[in-house]
């Protein structure tokens, strides 16, 4: 779908998924690369200097946008100054500033003249709407300053954090023209979770995420690592979640019981014979023997 429709609805996705992993303090920015897009191209500037500009605004750097009106691009022929007008020097000093709520999509369109920046600006207010038609609208903040180092995107992009975790734990976007240079021409939008940051986050927020199934750790001395392998793949056939890990000789059998506890495994399974590894349930610390022939 080429309509915000379609950014919508993977938005809405990207939220739902947040919620059903455990979070509930999380935001997510949405920005548009096509109102960076539109002040570039007006003033003409080189890939060069966009580059730079690019750097500066999305890591918010306020000193270094500095007077935006007169910028010196080094070309191979020498070094050339591209003349901004008044309104787009001042939106271009202005866009890591803009960040927040709907108030801001108003005072960028006082700022500029620009066809296709105001377009963007359009499709932002636009995709807030029908986020909050969701049912979604505490989630999201607005940051008109949001870029991207990938210039594939080409309208909304958005990053979803948290805390517990310096990076975002879901990023997103529209790229129409991306597919087509696998030689299909169609619409994209779409997102992925940053399973290392989700799981970093859900970790340091104490979140436990149910689960129907019971995890057994195969616990090894070495010298039994046949007859663990052997429980392990008995185990896995009638499908049950199994680890294995080699004992180490300096680790006790409390310190992989409070391993377990931390990672929520149910039972270890500690092979030093032959027939009959020790079961250790861990939600009581009861210990018995099962022989091999149960599995």
């Amino acid at each position: 779908d080429r309509d915000i429709e379609g950014d919508a609805e993977v938005v809405a996705l990207a939220i739902h998924l947040l919620l059903e992993s455990g979070l509930t303090d999380f935001q997510l920015d949405i920005g548009h690369v096509g109102l960076f897009k539109a002040l570039v191209a007006e003033a003409g500037m080189d890939e060069e200097t966009v580059s730079q500009l690019r750097v500066l605004i999305e890591s918010k750097n306020y000193f270094g946008v500095e007077a935006p009106r007169v910028i010196t691009s080094a070309k191979a022929e020498g070094a050339e100054q591209v003349i901004l007008t008044d309104h787009t020097a001042k939106l271009l000093l202005k866009l890591p500033e803009l960040f927040g709520s709907g108030d801001i999509i108003a005072e960028a369109r006082s700022m500029t003249c620009n066809a296709e920046a105001l377009k963007a600006l359009d499709e932002i207010e636009k995709l807030c709407q029908l986020i909050a038609e969701y049912g979604f609208a505490k989630y999201i903040t607005i940051d008109l300053g949001m870029l991207t180092e990938y210039d594939y995107y080409t309208g909304m992009i958005f990053r979803g954090y948290t805390y517990g975790t310096g990076d975002a734990v879901v990023k997103g976007g529209r790229y129409d023209h991306l597919i087509g240079q696998f030689g299909k021409d169609a619409a994209s939008v779409g997102f992925a979770a940053v399973l290392d940051e989700l799981m970093l986050a859900l970790s340091r927020q104490k979140i436990d995420i149910p689960t129907n199934e019971e995890a057994t750790m195969v616990l090894y001395e070495p010298e039994y690592r046949s007859t663990a392998i052997r429980t392990a793949n008995a185990l896995r056939n009638i499908n049950q979640a199994v680890s294995m890990m080699k004992k180490e000789t300096d680790k006790s059998l409390d310190d992989y019981k409070a391993y377990s506890r931390r990672y929520h495994i149910d039972h270890i399974l500690y092979v030093d014979q032959d027939k009959e590894p020790t079961k250790i349930d861990i939600s009581d610390d009861s210990v018995r023997k099962m022989p091999v022939s149960e599995f």
